[in-house]
């Protein structure tokens, strides 16, 4: 009875697994009116925009990336301010919640550190010149 019970628990546990943003969060994010956008580039680099206003720095993505608060598993840094978010894929769109901002509140990326619902840009990923 136990051997039978688990491929379905395997199952559950790939749903589970799936629900919440389980790849890498790489490309270009723009929520809807284009209020927000977030572009997370493959090395490791990122630029955001709100309202107009501009933020570069860099970011790192896993479990336990803010902890102890664990729902968090984005962080970005800018500048003198630090971003954790949750991450998770909703159907076609994705899901930034805010978990924690510390730093400068006067900063760009506070702006950045908020609740936001956007979408995939289908624009292509480049890499920014780092020189």
């Amino acid at each position: 009875m136990i051997n039978s019970m688990r491929p379905s628990l395997a199952i559950l546990l790939l749903l589970l697994c799936t629900s919440v943003f389980g790849e890498t969060v790489t490309g270009r994010y723009v929520s809807n009116p284009p209020t927000f956008m977030h572009h997370f580039f493959a090395n490791k680099t990122y630029t955001g925009r709100a309202n107009g206003k501009t933020a570069e720095g860099v970011w790192e993505q896993g479990d336990q990336i803010c902890s102890p608060f664990n729902d968090a598993n984005l962080k970005l840094y800018a500048g003198d301010g630090q971003c954790c978010l949750e991450v998770k894929t909703v159907g076609s769109h994705h899901v930034f919640s805010k978990i924690l901002f510390t730093g400068n509140r006067r900063t760009s990326l506070y702006a950045l550190c908020t609740h936001s619902v956007m979408k995939q840009s289908s624009s292509s990923v480049t890499t920014p010149d780092v020189n």
